[in-house]
C-alpha cells in the first residue's frame, strides 16, 4: 500500500576498469572485499603488485568507505595513499588505484 511516500531509491555502486571501461561486479554487500585472491575477495584483480586482499569498501547508513587492508603496495584515492585500516569516504568518481591498477568508483 502507498502511503504518499516515494519508494526508497536503491544505489547501485560498481568498480570500473578506465583502460577497457568494462564495469566489475556490483558492490551488493555491506563488505566488499578487493584483492588478487579470487577464494578470498569479492573484485579480483590480476597483479603481482595486488595483495591477495588487498582492500575493503564498507557500505554502512548509505555512504560507501574505502579501507586499505594493509597491503604490500598500498591503496589510493585519487592518487593519495591512504592509511592502512583506516576507512575514507569515497564518493561518484573518484579513481582508486590498489597498488598499480586503477579503478573507478560509480554510482548510479
Amino acid at each position: 500500500m502507498n502511503n504518499g511516500t516515494p519508494p526508497k531509491r536503491i544505489t547501485r555502486a560498481y568498480l570500473l576498469d578506465p583502460v577497457t571501461n568494462i564495469r566489475g561486479l556490483p558492490i551488493r554487500k555491506e563488505i566488499f572485499k578487493i584483492g588478487s585472491d579470487y577464494s578470498i575477495t569479492d573484485h579480483n584483480i590480476n597483479s603481482p603488485y595486488v595483495s591477495r586482499h588487498h582492500a575493503t569498501i564498507t557500505v554502512r547508513d548509505g555512504k560507501f568507505y574505502l579501507a586499505d587492508a594493509n597491503s604490500a603496495n598500498g591503496t589510493f584515492i585519487n592518487d593519495m595513499k591512504i592509511a592502512p585500516n583506516r576507512e575514507i569516504i569515497i564518493k561518484h568518481g573518484m579513481v582508486l588505484r590498489f597498488a598499480d591498477v586503477e579503478r573507478v568508483f560509480i554510482i548510479r
